[in-house]
């Protein structure tokens, strides 16, 4: 479910089965990240290297009708979804019945899971939430970009799955947060940022949209010392822009 895509991933990633190959620096240093469309859906594939393990999700976002919409697929093939109208303060949790194969069973059969259900409940955080605020809707810069702490550089062009992208890198060192316990921790995350370069054109339209995200880094846990490793990928493809793309 949600909660195991790590918030990190969440607010919004690198090496697997992608070839990342420099294509040498353009105007390296200072230099704007692209706009972002306010309306648009993408599918978001979450690798989680430390853990191997792989996650889907897919994204329907519509900032001016403040609504948004995600189907997140869980690792046992089962799919909840995910509707948050931000005008109404109203998030709608429905989990769609799956079906397991039953290889013991003396013929094929497959056990079903129960009903589909569906929990509805006020907004208070999440992928598209600002945190520390009264359900306030994140913007496509909250959500794609950097934090306003992290100064990222632009350092140039790299194919990203034969796509060629202009890519931005960031660190953040002594960044304190709390796991998904409340822990307090203490991070060092590094992040680079690949979106596809100007002029590249998909489905005839030219569009700068995130094509990957890579996290990683350390995080220290404040109270027990414990210290560990992350390193992610967040991969986006079938990126549709504008608002035919959110009328699902």
């Amino acid at each position: 479910r949600s909660s195991m895509l790590p918030a990190m991933a969440l607010r919004m990633a690198a090496l697997a089965a992608v070839a990342l190959v420099c294509c040498g620096a353009v105007g390296v240093g200072a230099r704007p990240l692209p706009e972002l469309p306010n309306q648009f859906s993408v599918t978001m594939e979450a690798n989680m290297l430390e853990r191997n393990a792989t996650f889907y999700v897919e994204e329907i976002y519509d900032f001016p009708m403040q609504r948004s919409r995600r189907n997140l697929h869980d690792e046992d093939g089962s799919m909840e979804t995910i509707l948050e109208f931000f005008e109404d303060h109203a998030q709608f949790r429905i989990v769609a019945a799956s079906a397991t194969l039953d290889e013991d069973a003396d013929e094929v059969e497959f056990n079903e899971s129960p009903e589909p259900t569906c929990t509805v409940s006020a907004i208070s955080s999440g992928f598209d939430v600002v945190p520390g605020t009264d359900m306030e809707m994140r913007t496509p810069e909250d959500i794609f970009h950097f934090s306003d702490d992290m100064g990222e550089v632009y350092v140039g062009q790299a194919l990203v799955r034969g796509r060629r992208c202009d890519r931005w890198d960031s660190e953040s060192v002594g960044q304190v947060s709390k796991d998904h316990r409340g822990n307090d921790m203490v991070l060092t995350v590094y992040r680079s940022h690949y979106f596809s370069a100007e002029g590249w054109t998909v489905r005839g339209e030219a569009h700068q949209v995130p094509v990957m995200i890579e996290v990683e880094g350390t995080g220290n846990l404040t109270e027990t010392g414990h210290v560990f490793e992350f390193h992610h990928q967040y991969h986006f493809s079938n990126f549709w822009v504008g608002p035919k793309a959110t009328a699902q």
